[in-house]
C-alpha cells in the first residue's frame, strides 16, 4: 500500500508542474484569445471575417506610397552595385573547331554557333564585304580538291584489281564540226590511252545527243575524231570497247545511260570471269552458304577543268543532286538497290510541275559491285588567249560555269531538299563583282575590245551584241542575289516565291552568257589529226621576242 505522506507528495508535484506550464504560455493564450473574441465581435458575418483576413495580408496605400519613395530614392551607383553582387555562372569555354573530337560534347546551340564562326572567320568567310579574289580562291580550292581526290583514288585503285571505265562529256557542236573545247577534252582521252601501254581501258564512252541547228550528235562527231587521231598516232584500239551514247539530253542522263549499259552487257560476264568473292563469313562470324562473286569499277571522267570542279563540288555540296548518284548506286551490296533511279532531271519545270517518279528497271545483279572514279582534266584553251576579245568571252565565260553549284544549290532549295548554302551565295556575290568590273574595263579601258565585240559571230540568228547581252545578264545575277540576300547571309528567311524568281533569273543569266560568251568555235582542219594544237607562227614569233 501506498502511504498517504507520499500520495500528498504526487499530487504536490503534479500541481506544480501544471502551475509552471500555465504561468509560461498564459500571454500567448490570452493574446490569441483576444484578438479571436475581438474579431468575433467585430464581424457579423463569414463575409466579413474573409475580408478582413485579405486585408491582413495585402499592404496598406501608406504602405505602399512609402515603399515607393523608398525605391525612387535608389540611385543608378546602388542598382548598378545591387546587380554586380548577383550570382554569375561561369561561361562555358569554347573550343577551337579544329580541337573538337567525336568524343567531345557541345555545351549548347550557342557554344557550336560560336565555334562554328570561329571555323569560318579562320577562312575569310564571315565577311559581308566580298572580296574580288574570291571566285579564283574558291577555284583554285575546287581544283586542289580534284587533284587531291585523284591522288586518294589512284593509291586505292592500284591495290584492287578493277575494271576501268573511261567516260567523255560532250561539248556542242558547231555547224557539225567539233569545236577547239571538245578536241582537247578528246585529246586527253589520247593521252590517257597512249600513257596506258599495254593495259587498255575496258570501255570508253562517248556521250552527247543531237544539239539544236546540227545533224549529228556529239557522241558520233567526238568518237569519229578520236578514231583518226587514234589511226593517226598509231594508238592501238585492240580489244577496248566502244559505247557511244547518242541519246542522253543532259549530263545526268548520260551517266545515267553508261550505267545501264553496263549493267545490262558487261557487268554479269565481269562477275563470271572474276576470281574475288565475299568473305566466308558475314559480319556476325557466321558461315555463308554460298559466297557471291566481287568487282570493282573505276569510271576516269574526262572533261574541261571547270566542268570537272563543278562535278565535284556539287557532289559534296549538294551531293542528293550529284551526278555521281548513278555511279554511286552500284556501289552497294544490296541487289534491291542496284537498279538505275532517277533523282533529279536539269529541267526547271521538274519543280514547278510536279517531281518526277523513279525510273526503276529488273536489272538485278547477282553479285557484289565495288564502285569508285576519278577525274581526267583538259585546260580550258581560251583561259590565256593572245586574242584580246576571246580571253574577254573566255573569261566571262568561265565566271558563268562558276555559278554552277549556287544554280544547283538553288534548284534544291525549291525542291524543298536542301538549305541555301553561305559559300555559293558568297561565290555568286563575287562572280557578280567581276563581271561588272570587266564591264567597267570594257567601256572605260578598252574601247577597241568593245568594237572587236560587236563584230564576233556568235553563231545565232539574234542580232544582240556581246555587250549588250552581258549588261542584261549582270542585272539578272544582281536580280536574284538581291532576292536570295537574306537566307544567303543568314539573316533572315526567304520565300519560296523569291526562291523560284531567283532561280528564275539565274537560268536566265547563265543561259545568255553561255549562248552569247562562249568563244568556242570550229577545229580547224589543220588541226584534225593532231595530238596537240597547232601554235601559229605569229605565236611563236611572238614568244621568240
Amino acid at each position: 500500500m501506498i502511504s498517504i505522506p507520499n500520495v500528498t507528495r504526487i499530487i504536490l508535484f503534479h500541481l506544480l508542474v501544471s502551475t509552471i506550464i500555465v504561468t509560461a504560455f498564459s500571454p500567448v493564450w490570452s493574446s490569441a484569445g483576444k484578438d479571436a473574441g475581438a474579431k468575433l465581435r467585430m464581424a457579423t458575418s463569414s463575409k466579413e471575417l474573409k475580408n478582413q483576413d485579405r486585408r491582413k495580408h495585402s499592404p496598406s496605400p501608406q504602405d505602399l506610397s512609402l515603399q515607393n519613395r523608398t525605391s525612387s530614392s535608389k540611385t543608378v551607383a546602388d542598382i548598378r552595385l545591387a546587380l554586380n553582387s548577383l550570382p554569375r555562372t561561369p561561361e562555358a569555354k569554347v573550343k577551337p573547331f579544329d580541337e573538337i573530337r567525336n568524343d567531345d560534347t557541345v555545351g549548347g546551340l550557342s557554344q557550336l554557333t560560336l565555334a562554328i564562326d570561329q571555323r569560318l572567320k579562320g577562312k575569310n568567310r564571315g565577311s559581308s564585304d566580298f572580296a574580288v579574289d574570291f571566285t579564283q580562291k574558291n577555284r583554285e580550292g575546287a581544283m586542289s580538291g580534284l587533284l587531291g581526290y585523284n591522288a586518294i583514288e589512284n593509291d586505292e585503285k592500284t591495290s584492287i584489281l578493277s575494271r576501268e571505265i573511261l567516260v567523255v562529256f560532250g561539248k556542242p557542236l558547231i555547224d557539225d564540226q567539233v569545236t577547239v573545247e571538245y578536241a582537247s577534252r578528246i585529246r586527253e582521252l589520247a593521252l590517257t590511252l597512249a600513257g596506258k601501254n599495254d593495259n587498255f581501258p575496258d570501255l570508253v564512252c562517248f556521250c552527247g545527243c543531237v544539239r539544236k541547228g546540227n545533224h549529228i550528235s556529239d557522241a558520233d562527231a567526238g568518237y569519229m575524231f578520236f578514231k583518226y587521231l587514234c589511226l593517226n598516232e598509231g594508238i592501238s584500239l585492240q580489244n577496248v570497247k566502244i559505247f557511244v551514247d547518242r541519246n542522253s539530253q543532259s549530263e545526268r542522263k548520260a551517266l545515267q545511260n553508261v550505267v545501264k549499259h553496263l549493267v545490262e552487257e558487261h557487268v554479269s560476264e565481269w562477275l563470271a570471269v572474276s576470281h574475288h568473292s565475299e568473305s566466308p563469313k558475314d559480319e556476325y562470324g557466321l558461315e555463308r552458304k554460298a559466297l557471291r562473286k566481287k568487282i570493282k569499277l573505276h569510271f576516269t571522267l574526262i572533261s574541261s577543268d571547270y566542268h570537272l570542279c563543278n562535278i565535284n563540288d556539287i557532289h559534296h555540296r549538294s551531293p542528293n543532286q550529284s551526278l555521281l548518284r548513278s555511279i554511286e548506286m552500284l556501289r552497294t551490296n544490296d541487289r534491291s538497290q542496284q537498279g538505275i533511279m532517277t533523282e533529279y532531271d536539269d529541267e526547271l519545270s521538274e519543280f514547278q510541275h510536279g517531281r518526277r517518279k523513279r525510273q526503276k528497271t529488273n536489272n538485278i545483279v547477282n553479285g557484289i559491285i565495288d564502285c569508285s572514279w576519278s577525274y581526267r582534266y583538259a585546260s580550258y584553251p581560251y583561259a590565256y588567249s593572245r586574242d584580246d576579245a576571246s580571253s574577254f568571252m573566255g573569261k566571262c565565260f568561265l565566271l558563268c560555269e562558276n555559278l554552277r553549284p549556287f544554280f544547283v544549290n538553288i534548284k534544291g532549295v525549291v525542291a524543298e531538299r536542301e538549305f541555301l548554302q553561305r559559300d555559293n551565295f558568297l561565290a555568286a556575290a563575287s562572280i557578280r563583282h567581276n563581271l561588272i568590273s570587266l564591264m567597267e574595263d570594257l567601256y572605260k579601258t578598252s574601247p577597241s575590245l568593245q568594237t572587236g565585240l560587236r563584230e564576233i559571230n556568235t553563231y545565232t540568228d539574234s542580232k544582240e551584241t556581246v555587250d549588250i547581252v552581258l549588261e542584261g545578264a549582270t542585272l539578272s545575277l544582281g536580280r536574284c542575289i538581291d532576292l536570295v540576300r537574306p537566307a544567303g547571309l543568314h539573316k533572315s528567311s526567304v520565300s519560296k516565291i523569291s526562291f523560284i524568281k531567283a532561280l528564275r533569273s539565274l537560268e536566265h543569266c547563265m543561259t545568255q552568257i553561255r549562248t552569247f560568251c562562249d568563244p568556242d568555235r570550229p577545229l580547224d582542219p589543220k588541226e584534225w589529226g593532231q595530238l596537240y594544237p597547232i601554235i601559229d607562227e605569229e605565236e611563236e614569233t611572238g614568244e621568240a621576242t
